[in-house]
């Protein structure tokens, strides 16, 4: 701290508890308070907050700051947890979680206060994988109001038990679980996931000090707008006349939810949610749309749009002024480095019957608890920090893709973790240091082309000397080089004329990029080469009427992908009376009967798929022609779950198909 002019401080010290203990030339003074009875990290830091705040308002200081801990940049060693999918969860190498575990584990060595959470989704569901850092009683609660909507029989209550969302032969999402295990998923138990804010932080036991809280808005065919601002303000610690008011407010809010509409009542929770200090972040949506989609677009809110694992906008991901940040949603149509499994987000779920396993989902619903995790840590390294300064920190050190600056698709950029640790407390590199993104290049069968992008995580200028592929099957090019700064994005091509490309299977590259001054990047490269495979199966294509009870099926097509191919047509022949479809919506389901029980989807059956995923179904609106209504149909076991854990298969939904339409007979 500095003394005004000719000012005495040796009251000011002295109401405070403070000693002088050093000096930094003639008129700084270093002051400490003793705080060992305090044994409480958290406690300590805020206190310390307290103290510099009192003193810098005294008349007689010019100003008074924390002495912050700085260590040398690139001394942390990457933190990689032991759980048995976390090589799945490629999701986190992306964002540079590993080497922010391994800096906050330096940097917070000791328990103390927890991050809290909250989850504002379909509610909760016990997983052995999630519980321990899941905080119910006297935090959790319900508050869906139509007990239609909440299917557990009355309004609100105490119990976030998630009854399902599904409707007719809709599934039901248990989407609020697949959310809090991205943000909190116990990390190095030898089991499952891992969650971004879990990090065990010198701790002999795995659990974490970032904790989730559902709150449970979300049911039969999704929830209010009152009900979604009832919980925001719970969260902030407000009241709800009728409801009980949370004593400790919670630190973060995820909004996995979403869609058109401004409502001033939820800007209004959403604004005292934010002035009281709460983080809130919302998905940005699924529309593939430039529209806005609230609550991402309120003002106040952290709005997350999805990238896939070459950090691509994933073609669902929504665009708007309003984005502020881009995060892995994932693309879970896709397979781009051939290891067997989609390229969604594997996250904590259970089955239809209630047995626990781990599943890939994609959507900027995957997405937004990637930053809210993210956001923990960062509240976890500084306790005391503001909501604002927190969304200032995700922004200013998120790696800038797309155009240069801020755009509409990629807001100011990938999260960084590292360089938001760094920034909220452990102190950013004052030397350039060289940042490439994504961390490794996948290039599926139909993929030729990427980009890798080039940004300074530190200060100075970045100086790039060389950039080389070590295949001959690999073109490097300068993409859009930042003036005066020598880096931008590198554009990657892979010539699949090349000879060693010829074989069928899966092969490797290096690419090197080297500087003077901010160390040098390996990034690696995969490329599939395959030809597709097109199974000799008849898939039927239905197209269901959610509006009668029971569903009804009113239009059907067969497809058998070696003969016909994957393209389809709902029309006229296709429906029982010869008609066109009637305006309306309609869920578009297709799937294999193996077992000819005249049902697809159901056990025994090998393929099933949803318009636009099996995992987040939509409805089709008819008022005219509509196409491109394109979507995955797999087998229901690949990449749908990981049964080692599950205890079985994730089955699909039994839907009737026409007994009468047959397909043809092949020769």
């Amino acid at each position: 701290m500095k003394a005004r002019t000719g000012a005495n401080l040796d009251d000011d010290l002295a109401q405070r508890g403070l000693v002088r203990i050093g000096a930094v030339g003639d008129d700084v003074l270093q002051v400490s308070a003793d705080l060992t009875l305090l044994g409480d990290e958290s406690e300590r830091a805020r206190v310390t907050t307290a103290l510099g705040r009192s003193l810098g308002a005294s008349p007689r200081v010019e100003y008074a700051e924390l002495n912050r801990i700085r260590r040398a940049y690139g001394g942390t060693t990457p933190f990689t947890p032991n759980d048995t999918f976390i090589g799945l969860q490629w999701h986190y190498p992306l964002i540079r979680l590993p080497e922010a575990w391994g800096e906050v584990r330096q940097f917070i060595t000791a328990p103390g206060t927890n991050v809290v959470v909250g989850v504002i989704d379909t509610g909760r569901r016990p997983h052995s994988d999630l519980n321990d850092n899941t905080l119910t009683t006297g935090f959790e609660y319900d508050f869906i109001t139509d007990p239609s909507i909440a299917a557990d029989g009355n309004g609100p209550d105490s119990n976030a038990f998630d009854e399902g969302d599904g409707e007719g032969v809709v599934p039901s999402s248990y989407h609020g679980t697949h959310v809090a295990g991205t943000i909190a998923a116990v990390s190095d138990n030898g089991m499952g996931v891992a969650g971004v804010g879990s990090v065990p932080v010198g701790m002999s036991s795995p659990t974490s000090r970032v904790k989730v809280v559902h709150l449970r808005v979300l049911g039969k065919g999704g929830g209010t707008d009152a009900d979604i601002a009832r919980a925001i303000r719970y969260s902030a610690g407000l009241t709800n006349p009728g409801l009980p008011t949370l004593a400790n407010k919670l630190d973060i809010v995820n909004l996995s939810l979403g869609g058109p509409g401004f409502n001033s009542t939820v800007q209004n929770a959403v604004t005292a949610a934010r002035n009281n200090q709460v983080v809130v972040l919302a998905a940005a949506g699924n529309e593939n749309s430039s529209a806005p989609s609230y609550p991402a677009a309120y003002a106040n809110v952290i709005s997350v749009s999805a990238v896939d694992r070459n950090s691509v906008r994933a073609p669902y991901s929504n665009f708007h002024p309003t984005v502020d940040v881009c995060a892995p949603g994932g693309d879970a149509s896709i397979d781009t480095d051939g290891d067997g499994y989609v390229d969604g987000v594997l996250s904590t779920l259970i089955s239809s019957t209630g047995a626990e396993n781990f599943v890939f989902y994609q959507g900027t619903s995957m997405a937004c608890p990637h930053a809210a995790g993210l956001a923990a840590l960062i509240r976890l390294v500084s306790p005391m920090m503001a909501a604002a300064q927190v969304e200032t920190i995700l922004t200013s050190t998120a790696t800038d893709l797309g155009v240069v600056g801020r755009d509409n698709i990629y807001g100011f950029g990938l999260i960084n973790a590292f360089a938001a640790v760094q920034a909220a407390g452990t102190g950013a590199s004052t030397m350039p240091v060289l940042v490439v993104s994504p961390s490794a290049l996948n290039f599926a069968p139909d993929t030729n082309q990427l980009s890798l992008a080039l940004s300074n995580g530190g200060n100075g200028t970045v100086d790039v000397q060389t950039f080389t592929g070590d295949q001959p099957w690999v073109t490097l090019v300068n993409g859009s080089a930042v003036p005066g700064i020598d880096i931008g994005s590198l554009r990657v091509t892979i010539d699949r004329s090349n000879p060693l490309l010829a074989a069928n299977g899966t092969y490797g590259a290096i690419i090197s990029i080297t500087t003077s001054n901010a160390g040098n990047v390996m990034v690696p490269v995969t490329v599939v080469v395959s030809a597709p495979f097109l199974p000799d199966v008849d898939l039927f294509v239905l197209a269901i009427d959610l509006g009668v009870d029971p569903p009804e099926t009113v239009a059907q097509t067969i497809v058998n992908p070696a003969f016909d191919g994957l393209d389809y047509s709902l029309d006229e022949l296709s429906t029982l009376d010869g008609q066109l479809l009637p305006p309306g919506d309609y869920l578009i389901v297709c799937g294999s009967d193996e077992n000819d029980d005249g049902f697809i989807c159901g056990d025994g059956d090998v393929y099933c798929g949803l318009y636009p995923t099996l995992s987040d179904p939509a409805l089709v609106r008819v008022s005219g022609d509509v196409a491109g209504i394109d979507f995955v149909v797999a087998p229901i076991d690949s990449g749908a779950a990981l049964t080692a854990l599950s205890g079985g298969a994730v089955r699909g939904i039994p839907v009737p198909r026409y007994a009468r339409l047959r397909a043809p007979a092949r020769n």
